[in-house]
């Protein structure tokens, strides 16, 4: 028996999380003999968040809505457990709709790859942050031009063209972004506008993410000037 004194005991290196038995063993010397102490469980808890890991796709195609899920872990690799709604989700492409874990990539006109930005605040107020790449695929099946049926020669004619989904709903209007030509070669083209020279049919094609359409002009001469004559019999 251990009279007036105390007993302490530390454990080193117990960093994963879980329930373990604590023995205190004494091996005996001449004047004691060996014994062991009644096993106490000790509950080793995780330590404060130290990083975090999204779940989730990491390839979308425009227009899509996924969810991400975010965990924590401390500093021993211990996961803690869901953050998602402690955590803040921001996407490269301000356009992008955020809702809760939910992500929408909206369709751009120049094809683009985000980063995720995700941000979680523990309750000291530490801020961590991960990044996730996310590769977003053409959502764009065909093609819609819009161009005047007929004109005069010589006429600037707008042409706008949109760029439609699988389910022909339009995504945007992507005319800066897209290459059109004219069936005849003397025709001007400057940016969404076409200058047509020269009557007769003409047909008028643009093309944008691998997808092409045409719509079909007919030039016509323009209207003749009235001839005034004057003078006397």
């Amino acid at each position: 028996e251990l009279v007036d004194g105390e007993v302490s005991v530390e454990v080193e290196g117990l960093t994963e999380a879980g329930d373990y038995e604590l023995v205190v063993r004494y091996t005996g010397a001449t004047d004691f003999e060996s014994s062991s102490s009644d096993p106490v469980t000790v509950t080793v808890v995780p330590a404060a968040p130290a990083s975090i890991a999204v779940s989730g796709p990491h390839s979308v195609t425009e227009t899509e809505s996924v969810s991400y899920r975010v965990q924590a872990s401390d500093t021993y690799g211990n996961v803690i457990g869901w953050v998602t709604s402690d955590t803040e989700i921001t996407s490269s492409v301000e356009a992008d709709r955020v809702r809760e874990a939910e992500v929408t990539f909206v369709f751009t006109p120049e094809l683009a790859d985000r980063t995720l930005i995700f941000s979680y605040t523990g309750e000291d107020g530490q801020e961590i942050t991960t990044e996730v790449d996310v590769q977003v695929t053409s959502a764009v099946e065909s093609l819609a031009v819009d161009a005047p049926d007929t004109a005069v020669d010589r006429e600037v004619l707008p042409v706008v063209v949109t760029a439609l989904d699988a389910d022909g709903e339009p995504l945007g209007e992507v005319t800066d972004y897209a290459g059109i030509t004219s069936s005849v070669d003397s025709d001007e083209i400057t940016g969404g506008e076409l200058t047509v020279v020269g009557i007769g049919e003409r047909e008028v094609t643009a093309e944008y993410r691998g997808q092409s359409a045409s719509a079909e002009v007919s030039v016509v001469p323009a209207a003749a000037g009235v001839l005034e004559v004057t003078g006397s019999d």
